[in-house]
């Protein structure tokens, strides 16, 4: 039985506003904290709140999408939600307040998720420093001018904002490759396509094969992905 749309979209409209609240922070809800916040009251079993709770989501993502070109997005197997903008950067400076620091946090997110994205899509940690050294920014840097501390940006900020994904290994050997939230909010070909414009002797993409054909694929799965699983998976 489905609730009234009165009522999902009421509880969709305090869902839409906490995530915005949250975005600040831009590590996303916690799924029992959206239960308990927004739908306590409203579903009368595990049931009813399961259905309720995906009701709400996607008409909050609906909203925000809408009005502020968001999306809600699950993090897998962590029962988290985030929201991720699918409009391009300059649009998104109309309705957020971003400061000339985070411009340039965000660039060097960019140099960042662009090695990986050339290094076949997963990198030791070691290869991402040997890379950023070359770029005069050191791991052991914690007062870089823009950045801060570098080491707990890269390991610690971007992979709890889900920019990055952090992959522990035996031995103490790490490895990053994109998180759920540069999945959707940066388009690896157009990347791909502003690094060959960097070399500035008439590369295109299609010139850096081995990649392109690889997000090729990947892009062709995730279109067959989406297609499959538009819903959210609450009940998971």
């Amino acid at each position: 039985m489905s609730h009234s749309l009165d009522l999902v979209a009421s509880l969709a409209s305090n869902l839409a506003h906490m995530l915005l609240i949250q975005e600040k922070t831009k590590l996303g809800l916690k799924k029992s904290d959206i239960i308990n916040q927004v739908l306590r009251g409203h579903a009368e079993d595990r049931a009813s709140t399961t259905r309720l709770l995906k009701e709400v989501l996607e008409e909050a993502s609906r909203l925000l999408e809408n009005a502020f070109g968001y999306k809600i997005k699950e993090i897998p197997g962590k029962a988290l939600f985030i929201l991720v903008n699918t409009l391009d950067f300059e649009q998104v400076e109309q309705f957020l307040e971003i400061d000339g620091e985070w411009k340039q946090i965000r660039g060097f997110l960019c140099i960042v998720l662009s090695f990986i994205l050339m290094s076949g899509g997963e990198i030791r940690d070691e290869q991402l420093w040997d890379f950023l050294r070359n770029l005069n920014v050191a791991e052991d840097d914690k007062s870089h001018p823009t950045l801060g501390d570098v080491e707990k940006l890269v390991k610690t900020t971007f992979v709890r904002w889900h920019y990055l994904d952090l992959i522990k290994e035996r031995q103490g050997l790490n490895s990053f490759r994109w998180g759920v939230r540069a999945e959707h909010e940066f388009n690896k070909m157009e990347m791909l396509n502003f690094v060959a414009s960097i070399y500035g002797d008439g590369r295109t993409a299609r010139d850096f094969t081995g990649v392109f054909r690889r997000l090729e694929e990947e892009a062709q799965a995730a279109q067959s992905s989406e297609s499959m699983n538009e819903s959210f998976h609450v009940d998971e």
